[in-house]
């Protein structure tokens, strides 16, 4: 009878382990930003085009960037386009000196969407 027990509780054991990893797995289906120009917390010369690179391809209609001052006034992006896993934006105007935040928001093919924001300063 033992036997028996001992092989029910590892069988369970077993299923509740694998259904743990298969929705670890799923939470992490998320795009997560790996990597931007400039970067978090970044002080560099005014850049040219803000690229955010993902961990998996965003869907361009459901995605966006905005940039914001440090008043929170925004300033216009054009889109530059994609290239895999990266959203680039243009800003409309030179930047000028001073902290800037980056809010971003993507959906990928998986539907889920998600969001973040870094900042970075333009010397």
């Amino acid at each position: 009878m033992s036997k028996i027990h001992w092989s029910h509780r590892r069988l369970l054991t077993t299923c509740a382990f694998l259904a743990g990893l298969i929705l670890a797995q799923a939470a992490e289906a998320h795009a997560h930003l790996m990597n931007s120009q400039p970067g978090a917390d970044a002080t560099t010369a005014a850049p040219g085009d803000i690229e955010l690179r993902f961990s998996e391809a965003p869907l361009a209609r459901l995605s966006g960037v905005e940039l914001q001052t440090a008043s929170g006034a925004v300033i216009p992006v054009s889109s530059k386009g994609m290239d895999k896993n990266m959203l680039v934006v243009i800003p409309q105007h030179p930047l000028k000196t001073g902290s800037y935040t980056v809010k971003w928001h993507v959906v990928t093919a998986d539907t889920h969407r998600t969001q973040g924001a870094f900042a970075f300063t333009v010397r």
